[in-house]
């Protein structure tokens, strides 16, 4: 009966630290394919070829005085952004004189072309930042997986170490030898508990060359990661799609700190998703892929702006 003991036992242990083992190899293929997912292959590089029409702030407040009562204020920046601000100032001053109507269908052509191609640039910028909300749930779905697989092999060494422990008293007469199986068989049980809770808290590095979410966040007067059109939009004030009140920056930040953060952001996730630090556990890629998801519809949303303020310029042209 010694034998078959000892049999037993070392048949147990083997399989746990077969267990043991295998979960380790999960790890070290989750490293593999994490550099695979971790690299950002959804920045498509958008070039923004429309320059504004003009720079000089005397120049553009005497535009805005000319086209008074023809556009708002935040029409006159959206086209000048557009670089469509001195077609239209010239349609202006031509049809004013009634002169030369070839030029003005000209200028009004490709006053529209121009729009078309923003439109463009937007579709373009909500599908990269679309792509970025798909990246972060992939490898977050990823990650589960990993963690799940691993917990449950430890979860089955775990049981075999208890099984050392229970069939101890059972099938061995001798005490000195049934407290060793019970004491080698709580360790094995125990350790494995161990590593399984130990997985809970991994991290892994997520690297993305523009974060899309900052500016958003802390609102500067120019932004190096939006077109300088798309940035001006985005803080036109009552241009906000849930509320009219305020700009589409403004009010993510405002839905953000409320329903998302629930009126307090600590500084690791602040600085996780909105700063420079790149180590994501797996709730926080999904909270990430919460705030890329509502900031690409609202980026997409902003060509129905264009689109309204195409319709406008053709029933003045």
């Amino acid at each position: 009966m010694g034998n078959v003991v000892k049999k037993l036992f070392f048949a147990i242990t083997g399989l746990s630290l077969v267990i043991i083992v295998s979960s380790c190899s999960i790890t070290r293929k989750h490293k593999t394919a994490v550099k695979v997912l971790t690299t950002d292959y959804c920045d498509q590089k958008l070039q923004d070829e429309q320059q504004p029409s003009y720079h000089s702030a005397d120049s553009l407040s005497m535009v805005a005085t000319l086209l008074a009562g023809t556009l708002s204020e935040e029409e006159i920046k959206l086209a000048n952004a557009l670089g469509i601000l001195n077609l239209l100032r010239e349609q202006f001053t031509l049809k004013q004189k009634k002169v030369n109507t070839e030029r003005i269908n000209y200028l009004s052509l490709e006053t529209q072309n121009r729009i078309i191609y923003a439109t463009g640039i937007v579709d373009g910028l909500a599908a990269t930042i679309h792509c970025e909300s798909e990246r972060c749930g992939r490898l977050s779905d990823y990650l589960d997986g990993i963690s799940k697989k691993r917990i449950n092999k430890l979860t089955i060494g775990a049981i075999l170490g208890g099984t050392i422990s229970g069939l101890a008293p059972l099938i061995v007469k001798n005490q000195g030898t049934q407290n060793a199986l019970v004491i080698a068989g709580s360790a094995i049980s125990a350790g494995l508990g161990i590593l399984a809770l130990t997985n809970a808290g991994k991290t892994v590095e997520f690297t993305y060359d523009k974060n899309f979410l900052a500016d958003v966040w802390y609102n500067p007067n120019s932004s190096t990661v939006y077109p300088k059109f798309v940035w001006l939009m985005l803080k036109a004030p009552g241009s906000g799609s849930l509320d009219p009140q305020t700009s589409v920056a403004a009010g993510l930040r405002k839905r953000w700190l409320m329903l998302e953060f629930n009126n307090s952001l600590d500084d690791h996730l602040k600085e996780l998703l909105f700063g420079d630090a790149r180590f994501f556990k797996e709730d926080e890629l999904l909270t990430r892929q919460v705030l890329l998801n509502q900031l690409s519809t609202e980026i997409r949303l902003l060509n129905n702006y264009l689109i309204k303020f195409s319709q406008k310029l053709k029933a003045y042209q």
